[in-house]
């Protein structure tokens, strides 16, 4: 990788993960990414009232300072 500061992507699904990081390589607005494996980062959130937590997929920063969490998902 170019603009992570983790010299490699782990990827969950090679198509539709690979497929993200990939686009996120060579976008001109992405300033830099992370993949959120083991980082530690999880949104707790309540679903009928029991806590959860959220991980999103990447961390992407854009050139114009905003912070966008990206989450992959497939087909069922």
């Amino acid at each position: 990788t170019q603009k992570s500061h983790i010299d490699q992507v782990v990827l969950d699904n090679l198509s539709w993960e690979a497929s993200a990081a990939f686009r996120l390589e060579s976008s001109s607005s992405v300033a830099f990414y992370a993949r959120n494996d083991h980082l530690g980062l999880a949104i707790p959130y309540d679903y009928q009232d029991i806590d959860h937590t959220y991980e999103p997929d990447f961390l992407v920063r854009l050139i114009n300072g905003v912070t966008v969490l990206v989450e992959i998902k497939g087909f069922e």
